[in-house]
């Protein structure tokens, strides 16, 4: 109650973290016939450089909508 907002901030988190587990997966299973690499290395870019993003947007009280997330919580 004390922070708007804080809900779909934590919503959109979770969502994000829940798309990179499952893409890592997907591309630890992948690794096998060469495309896997490429998809781990972009989820590990991607898992530096949005929460960093998003962190930078909260702190400037917007809100940062993370690219390719899936919305498994709504």
């Amino acid at each position: 109650d004390k922070v708007p907002g804080l809900d779909q901030h934590g919503k959109e988190v979770a969502n994000f973290i829940i798309t990179m587990f499952v893409l890592s997966i997907i591309g630890a299973l992948t690794t096998c016939i060469g495309i896997g690499f490429i998809v781990l290395i972009v989820v590990g870019i991607f898992g530096v450089v949005c929460p960093t993003l998003g962190g930078i947007r909260a702190n400037e009280g917007g809100f940062f909508r993370y690219p390719l997330t899936l919305q498994f919580i709504k």
